[in-house]
């Protein structure tokens, strides 16, 4: 390669570079820009839903205050609720209950079963395995 086309080549890489540099630096300040930008809007959303909340939490509480007024003044007025009948009084307590009857007897275990099997003595005999049991 001649010095020349050396020469032209370098000045071409140069050139390439600093356009590159010119582009990363305008996407910086346009990404700069846009974060700026949504930066803003989150405060000014942020804000906005703030003051929403506190203006319906004052709502809340004037609604509440409202109902613990008229609340207030029925009360005074005797009436608990809707109106309606008086309140009833409270039930007078219950008799005590008769005491139960004794529970007849239960009569004696019989009959057979596996219960009655397990209960009772081996008896000598063949046993499952084939071989025979001792005799006593």
């Amino acid at each position: 390669m001649d010095k020349e086309r050396y020469e032209e080549v370098r000045r071409s890489m140069d050139q390439a570079r600093e356009d590159f540099r010119q582009a990363m630096e305008h996407a910086r300040d346009a990404m700069r820009v846009a974060m700026d930008a949504a930066r803003e809007e989150m405060q000014s959303a942020s804000e906005r839903m703030r003051a929403d909340m506190e203006q319906a939490r004052e709502h809340m509480r004037a609604g509440l205050e409202d109902v613990r007024r008229e609340f207030d003044e029925a009360r005074r007025r005797g009436e608990s609720g809707e109106g309606g009948a008086p309140p009833r009084p409270p039930r007078p307590p219950r008799p005590p209950r008769a005491p139960r009857p004794p529970r007849a007897p239960r009569p004696p275990r019989s009959g057979g079963g596996a219960a009655a099997a397990a209960r009772s003595k081996p008896k000598p005999g063949p046993t499952r395995g084939g071989a025979q049991a001792p005799v006593d």
